[in-house]
């Protein structure tokens, strides 16, 4: 497939996919993140639909979220596995 039909079909699939939950979760604003690799390494995509306040503050949230979610994995592990000082 070449780039540009790939890029269209990648763009409708997304469409119908925002489309359907939409739809079907009753949504007010939607995002989606994933990641694609290709020959020049991994990109992250992203695709929203909806309130751009919303959008941002749910993006801006899941980050918070993941951000503190991560931190207390990683003191919660250094916690179980103390390093030694010498």
């Amino acid at each position: 497939m070449k780039p540009a039909k790939k890029k269209t079909e990648e763009t409708r699939v997304v469409r119908e996919m925002i489309g359907r939950f939409v739809e079907d979760a009753d949504a007010d604003s939607v995002v989606v993140l994933w990641t694609s690799t290709g020959k020049a390494g991994s990109r992250a995509k992203i695709a929203s639909w909806g309130n751009q306040f919303a959008i941002r503050d749910m993006i801006k949230t899941a980050s918070d979220d993941y951000t503190i979610a991560r931190i207390s994995a990683i003191k919660a592990d250094q916690t179980k596995n103390p390093k030694d000082a010498a």
